[in-house]
């Protein structure tokens, strides 16, 4: 695998602390009971993830609701090998918060048991209302596209 010496702000991934506590208050509120978002160790997955960035495709999305399934196959096709390959995967997970609110919950793992999550609520009240596979599908490709770091075209 490619060696990468990453520094952020003069920090390695080492030295990096974010108040996970406060993000998740400000992004859903204190009724969020799972407050983990990664695993204690970042180096690996970090490595692995900007090896993996550096070989992924530049999906052009159509840019249009009705193409939204097409676009997200086209997303997973530009990254999914690159990703297999530095031992990467992603999974999705839709959660319920305490107060009964859907959350779609995006896990980035790597073969090291490292691993990085994102959480996006259901904003729209009356999504399951109106055309349910099209809106999990566009919050699943949008937090796929946003934790693998994928540059797209629209």
């Amino acid at each position: 695998m490619l060696g990468v010496n990453m520094e952020i702000d003069n920090k390695t991934f080492d030295d990096i602390k974010v108040d996970y506590k406060k993000v998740q208050n400000e992004k859903f509120g204190a009724s969020f009971s799972d407050k983990s978002h990664c695993s204690a160790e970042l180096k690996e997955i970090c490595v692995a993830l900007t090896t993996a960035q550096a070989e992924m495709g530049i999906p052009i999305l159509k840019g249009k609701a009705c193409n939204v399934l097409e676009d997200f196959d086209s997303i997973v096709k530009a990254s999914r090998v690159a990703l297999i390959k530095n031992g990467l995967v992603v999974t999705q997970l839709i959660l319920r918060n305490d107060d009964g609110y859907k959350i779609l919950r995006t896990v980035l793992l790597h073969k090291s048991g490292q691993w990085i999550s994102a959480y996006d609520s259901f904003s729209d009240p009356d999504w399951e209302e109106r055309d349910p596979l099209q809106y999990l599908t566009f919050l699943r490709m949008q937090s796929y596209v946003l934790i693998v770091g994928l540059v797209i075209i629209n």
